[in-house]
């Protein structure tokens, strides 16, 4: 049979400009996998906006020592946190460096021993956001005694995520670690897949960001070479607040300094956000409920396995935001986080009952303010203190009174050197 039509077929494909310009990036691409075989740049070293995945891991690493406690969740956590320091230091605090809470870790400590507590939680985060936190960095030296993690019905159900890749906490921790095993559960969609199989394929596009990382340090190497050390100085809009006009608009993923100053005292008027949350719980997606649940079921696994105790914490909400879940799903959540806290052997603490809280406990439908923030904090310390596993995990932290004080003062200057003012809000 005569193969000169597919040849002469592939020879016309191969004269066409589309054609000319395939070759030309499988050619480069084969150049770049060569070149580049074992490529690997720390991934925090990867180029990134200012997400507050961003800041917080900066910070994070910077700590030789691992914290005792890191609070994870969503902003339901990160805002009480902050805000209650604020006032228990009556020290006006830029929440982009206040990485800290200097309450808990002042209600844990003892005569004997003084935690460092790490609050490490993320404004929209999701429960496959936690779990992106802890395999990307709380193990090996970075193992923290205890994760304290609140949780609610939204962490698994959110309008507008897709599926637990589109996060901007996922988009940031992938860089982090091989996520093989987690690629179908985080991308369940064969089209929400196309990327990540591109990147698998493509040396190009699956090393974009170690090979843009790479090139620029080898330009350095040779401008300091050519013209004298510093002579190609990093440009110093990362470092710096010039990117603060880029995001006023989205300020919940990404931040400058001086954007969410902490007012020590601060008088936050209850708003109703109601017809936000009627659209986070909108149409409520199954198949993503189900996922996060996979992935709580991961994480308290995978602590469980490297001996990190966990606290899990459901979170406190007014009345008016639980009329605002679709019917039947609070009730399957709570379930699932009571099963799964039992499963792994962690402590469960719910805080969603009873008349703790109040209304004035809140500054919306479901984000406390600082009064809140110290119900909150006084029940997580209260539930370590009655718990013997937990107590145990914290009973020999290695601090000392003015370790702990010492600390204390170093957060406070850092927290409080924002420049810009600000609403205050978060």
């Amino acid at each position: 049979m005569s193969t000169t039509g597919p040849f002469k077929a592939l020879s016309s494909f191969a004269g066409t400009k589309f054609g000319c310009a395939l070759a030309l990036v499988l050619i480069l691409n084969s150049i770049l996998s060569f070149a580049f075989p074992s490529l690997r740049v720390s991934a925090s070293d990867l180029p990134s906006a200012h997400t507050w995945e961003w800041w917080r891991t900066r910070s994070f690493l910077k700590h030789e020592k691992s914290p005792d406690v890191v609070l994870l969740g969503s902003s339901l956590m990160m805002i009480p946190v902050s805000v209650l320091d604020a006032d228990y230091l009556n020290k006006d605090l830029d929440a982009v460096y206040h990485d800290h809470s200097v309450y808990l870790e002042n209600a844990l400590s003892s005569s004997s021993s003084a935690p460092s507590c790490f609050n490490f939680a993320i404004p929209g985060g999701m429960i496959s956001d936690d779990y992106m936190i802890f395999r990307a960095l709380l193990h090996d030296k970075h193992r923290p005694k205890l994760i304290v993690l609140g949780l609610t019905l939204r962490d698994f159900i959110e309008s507008h995520v897709t599926c637990a890749a589109v996060t901007p906490s996922f988009k940031y921790f992938k860089h982090f670690f091989n996520i093989d095993d987690i690629a179908e559960l985080s991308m369940p969609e064969f089209w929400q897949r196309l990327d990540y199989w591109q990147s698998k394929l493509v040396f190009m596009v699956g090393e974009r960001l170690d090979l843009q990382v790479t090139f620029a340090q080898e330009l350095q190497s040779i401008c300091n070479a050519w013209l004298g050390a510093g002579a190609l100085a990093k440009s110093p809009v990362m470092e710096s607040t010039q990117l603060t006009a880029n995001i006023a608009h989205n300020l919940k993923t990404e931040a400058e300094p001086g954007d969410f100053m902490l007012r020590a005292n601060q008088v936050y008027p209850y708003e109703d956000n109601s017809i936000e949350y009627k659209k986070r719980f909108n149409n409520p997606n199954q198949k993503l409920f189900n996922a996060e649940a996979s992935f709580l079921h991961r994480f308290l696994a995978e602590a469980r396995e490297q001996g990190v105790k966990v606290l899990l914490v459901n979170m406190p909400l007014t009345q008016t935001n639980m009329t605002l879940m679709p019917q039947g799903f609070y009730g399957k959540y709570f379930s699932i986080a009571q099963r799964e806290a039992v499963q792994a052997n962690a402590d469960f603490l719910d805080l969603n009952t009873g008349t703790k809280f109040g209304v004035s406990d809140f500054r919306d439908t479901a984000h406390m303010n600082s009064s809140g923030g110290r119900k909150l904090l006084d029940a997580v310390a209260a539930s370590i203190e009655h718990s013997p596993d937990l107590a145990a995990a914290l009973s020999n932290c290695g601090g000392s009174a003015s370790a702990r004080a010492d600390r204390i003062a170093g957060r406070v200057d850092a927290g409080s050197s924002g420049k810009v003012e600000a609403s205050g809000a978060l």
